[in-house]
């Protein structure tokens, strides 16, 4: 949705800190719903990736829709380097 207020939330970040919405105000903003058995998920986060490096005012936060840490984590480790990502 463009130009539309972001809920406040708080989730866990695969790095052990927290993500906070609130400390994307005012920042253009992508959330990405991704989890490591959906195949479409995993071609995308490459293309998300790229993207950052091209818009890097564009804050991109991933979250993974896994039942497990590990399989999230995993994914972010094949497809996603240096970005914040939450559990859900």
């Amino acid at each position: 949705m463009l130009d539309a207020e972001l809920p406040s939330f708080k989730r866990p970040t695969l790095q052990g800190g927290t993500f906070d919405s609130s400390s994307a105000t005012g920042h253009l903003l992508v959330i990405d719903f991704f989890a490591a058995y959906c195949r479409p998920c995993q071609r995308k986060l490459p293309e998300l990736e790229a993207l950052h490096r091209q818009r890097p005012e564009l804050s991109i936060v991933g979250v993974s829709l896994d039942d497990s840490r590990d399989a999230a984590w995993k994914s972010v480790q094949e497809s996603q380097k240096g970005q914040i990502q939450t559990e859900e």
